[in-house]
């Protein structure tokens, strides 16, 4: 499999970018929730276990790696240095 190249947008559109994300998100979420009687949170945690499956068929090393820093970024136990080293 071909990896395609990693786009670095400035933080102006990372920020836009991430808004419209966000809202997409958001969205979606309520959509889903309701049509399916369920909670946000329910629909997130199904999303991330499927995306974890797509990101460890692709590259499960990577996958992981990717995953500690994510966890690394909501640590409290860490602080600011930590999180942007992750």
């Amino acid at each position: 499999m071909t990896r395609l190249a990693v786009h670095r947008p400035s933080p102006e559109d990372q920020q836009a970018i991430g808004q419209l994300i966000h809202d997409q998100m958001l969205t979606t979420v309520a959509v889903l929730s309701a049509s399916l009687n369920t909670t946000g949170v329910s629909i997130v945690m199904v999303a991330l276990s499927q995306w974890v499956k797509e990101l460890e068929e692709i590259d499960a090393p990577q996958a992981a790696i990717l995953l500690h820093s994510l966890a690394d970024l909501v640590d409290p136990e860490n602080d600011d240095a930590a999180r942007e080293d992750a």
